[in-house]
Formats: structure tokens, sequence, C-alpha cells
């Protein structure tokens, strides 16, 4: 949620006012899916481009031994960085138990452009 908080300040400390079109590309998706779903109000619709669900995200099953490796060296690095607070690797599993904590996705019109 601290990705999906930081968007809505950055949103506001600029002057853009709701109701907001957003577009979640890659990981980007999942920001935007809870983004929806905390802020339902706040959004006019919603574009997922080749964007993940937290149906086709299941970290430890799914991804190659060198993606593993990869992920694993990002978390060494992210837990020296006072910045991890901001991390996509750190929040993909956080993110997507608070998609499935929160009420249902909201009413509002979607778009979902997947490549190939």
């Amino acid at each position: 949620m601290n990705i999906v908080n930081a968007l809505r300040e950055a949103l506001t400390s600029v002057g853009f006012e709701p109701p907001f079109l957003l577009v979640g590309h890659s990981l980007g998706g999942l920001y935007a899916n809870l983004y929806a779903r905390l802020y339902p109000n706040e959004v006019a619709g919603l574009v997922f481009l080749e964007s993940s669900t937290t149906k086709d995200i299941s970290l430890n099953d799914y991804q190659a031994k060198a993606v593993k490796t990869i992920n694993k060296m990002f978390k060494v690095f992210d837990s020296l960085s006072s910045h991890k607070q901001f991390s996509e690797v750190n929040f993909v599993e956080k993110t997507i138990n608070q998609i499935h904590l929160t009420d249902t996705f909201p009413e509002i019109p979607v778009l979902v452009i997947t490549g190939g």
C-alpha cells in the first residue's frame, strides 16, 4: 500500500484532481488494481497494459531459476537501502494480499491490453 499511497500523494501534490484514468503496466497493474479498490470514487477507469494480475503472480511457483536468483539479489540490495519502502520486489506479495482483503473491484470501465 506504500506505493499506492505514494501515487495518491504525488497526484495530489501536483494538483491533479480525481477522477483518474489509471494505466497499470506490468506490476503496475497490481498497484492500479489496489488503488481502484481502496479509492473507488477517485478512479474513472482502468487500463491494464500487459499487466500482472493476482491470478498470474505466484512468485515462487512460476519463476525461472535465473529470475528467482535476480529477485533474491534485489532483496539483498533492498535490505541495504533506506528506500526499500518503495521496492516492487519486496511489496508484490503484500500488494496481492491487500487486493484479496479489499472489497470487490469497483464498477468502472476496464480495458485489458495484452501483448502478442
